[in-house]
């Protein structure tokens, strides 16, 4: 009992709760329905470096950056429970201010190791779709059906078709880890590049681009068509 109040009063002191309501819960026997990775899409633990001495230590970079603002009614939902291996974890974000993911469901395995440890094995993200639909992780729109071959202009844009970037002289669009501003900047690309390929995986306005050696997620309300 004691250890579980330390537990949660370090997760109170971590986030705001005005703002954001955590629930910590232990189950020991989850249902089939709360451990299916259906529509999630795998995230890439490097092993054996996700290790902290408590569960929150480990779990701390999917908590950190939510909410975003004090606008709307973002909400923090952890939950641990007992599985064959150790725990699995599901922490569900939402109210995100974007307009069409609301929110984040991460899904991941976490055990304690021989040495008193913890360390996260496994992380899965599904993402809460505002508008569109999950495909395969992803929120994606339903496109409409392609006309004819005979109606599509010559030089049409397709998938991984090479846009420019619109912006400032001055001023650089950044390309993140992920899709949204929440995300680390990877690398940056310059107002009058036009060598950005951008391709069909795309949660909202965000898509994954690539120019030269740099690749990450950008927002395609700055790129146009090069031609």
């Amino acid at each position: 009992m004691l250890k579980s109040l330390k537990f949660i009063g370090k997760l109170a002191f971590c986030i705001t709760a005005v703002l954001v309501a955590a629930v910590i819960t232990f189950d020991a026997q989850a249902q089939t329905s709360e451990t299916s990775l259906e529509g999630f899409r795998e995230l890439k633990v490097a092993p054996g470096l996700a290790v902290g001495d408590d569960v929150i230590d480990v779990l701390m970079p999917f908590l950190r950056g939510h909410p975003e603002s004090e606008e709307g009614k973002p909400g923090l939902e952890v939950k641990l429970r007992k599985a064959d291996y150790g725990f699995q974890v599901d922490i569900i974000q939402t109210g995100f201010l974007d307009d069409s993911v609301s929110g984040h469901h991460f899904r991941g395995g976490v055990i304690r190791t021989s040495n008193g440890q913890w360390e996260l094995l496994n992380m899965h993200l599904r993402p809460i779709c505002a508008r569109g639909q999950n495909v395969d992780g992803y929120c994606k729109t339903i496109a409409k059906p392609a006309p004819p071959a005979m109606f599509i202009m010559p030089g049409a844009n397709s998938a991984g078709a090479l846009h420019c970037v619109d912006v400032a002289a001055e001023d650089v669009l950044n390309v993140r880890e992920g899709p949204g501003s929440r995300f680390a900047t990877v690398g940056a690309l310059a107002h009058d590049n036009c060598n950005v390929a951008v391709s069909n995986a795309c949660e909202g306005k965000w898509c994954k681009v690539r120019s030269g050696d740099l690749s990450g997620w950008a927002h395609t309300g700055y790129l146009y068509a090069a031609n």
